[in-house]
């Protein structure tokens, strides 16, 4: 990644007043976003989690790039049930092609730019529209990120013109071992600070310091990233193979939820009420309730993207997974437990082309 401002700053702090929970900040903390701007908080009505244009109802998005999709940000919205309040799990196709002007970055204005990026979605500019965050965990782009502004009404991301991008230049997400992570997703408000922008979690780590969760807590900024806490969270099945794990959260009334799979083995596990405590010396601990939803749940298959969402509405998190030919199932789950696996409702397999 080219970035067209390198230089490492000090992280815009917010006011002691708006600091909600006791969590402690390193006075050394700092963040490698160039913060060209800094969002509005009071110009858009929260949108649902998920939602990109605007229907209350869950969106799936998808990079191409694929032997199933060309290059770009596949968007495809959410079918309303027959309610007009929630999701079927089917989704409106063909996807369209939200990221036809290119990451910003790379300054030519391509679809192609998102190749080999992780996308996932969320208030990244703090106004309540769903954003979109595009990482790059590897090539020549490794450990950087751009945020780009969402248009809240499902169109085409505006992403070539300055003031809907704000990159994250590489850097601002290794930790102290010195690893960029592998995957991030949406930590939502895992921290109990409040803020206007999400914070985020992700997989790290390498085979010499073995792998691991790491935290990146928001301080209250687009892009405001730049401290990192190792998580001593073992596995949902105990060990610390993170390296051969999935996951992907969304947000619930009850707080963060997260599912876990195990490509390999076909566990599934989800955690809800996600909660993060940061234990002030580069480290953290997260807590959560467990539940297995699947002992053999897409074994050996592998998916381009994993999304949560609580797609028709019953607060319980369901999943979309999209294969590299760009084929789509919803999964829907119900019947939460600890002491069983839950239910999953399979829905007919859809072509987003």
């Amino acid at each position: 990644m080219t970035a067209r401002r390198t230089a490492r700053h000090l992280l815009p702090w917010a006011t002691t007043a708006l600091l909600t929970a006791a969590v402690t900040i390193p006075a050394t903390a700092a963040h490698a976003s160039t913060g060209r701007h800094k969002a509005s908080v009071t110009t858009a009505t929260a949108a649902a989690d998920r939602d990109l244009n605007g229907d209350g109802i869950p969106d799936l998005l998808t990079v191409g790039g694929t032997s199933g999709l060309a290059s770009g940000l596949w968007q495809a919205t959410g079918v309303m049930g027959d309610d007009s309040a929630t999701g079927t799990g089917r989704v409106n196709t063909p996807a369209l092609n939200i990221g036809a002007n290119g990451n910003n970055i790379f300054r030519d204005n391509v679809p192609s730019d998102f190749d080999g990026a992780q996308v996932i979605t969320g208030t990244f500019t703090g106004r309540g529209v769903q954003d979109v965050l595009a990482y790059y965990p590897s090539g020549n782009s490794a450990g950087g990120a751009v945020i780009l502004k969402g248009t809240g009404d499902g169109s085409v991301l505006q992403s070539h013109l300055d003031e809907n991008a704000d990159p994250t230049n590489p850097g601002t997400f290794t930790d102290n071992n010195g690893d960029n992570p592998l995957q991030l997703a949406n930590a939502y408000n895992a921290s109990g600070h409040n803020y206007l922008y999400p914070d985020l979690i992700g997989i790290s780590g390498d085979a010499a310091n073995g792998y691991y969760l790491d935290y990146y807590p928001n301080f209250n900024g687009t892009g405001g990233y730049g401290y990192v806490a190792q998580l001593n969270s073992a596995t949902p099945t105990g060990g610390h193979d993170w390296n051969t794990w999935t996951i992907a959260s969304t947000q619930l009334s009850s707080g963060t939820a997260m599912f876990l799979w195990n490509q390999s083995t076909g566990q599934l596990y989800l955690w809800e009420g996600v909660t993060f405590t940061d234990n002030g010396d580069f480290t953290g601990t997260l807590a959560y309730t467990q539940y297995q939803i699947s002992t053999n749940w897409n074994r050996d298959t592998t998916l381009s993207t994993l999304e949560a969402a609580d797609i028709n509405g019953d607060g319980v998190p369901d999943l979309w997974a999209v294969t590299p030919a760009g084929a789509v199932t919803a999964y829907l789950i119900s019947d939460l437990s600890t002491i069983q696996a839950a239910t999953v409702r399979t829905r007919k397999p859809q072509n987003l082309s």
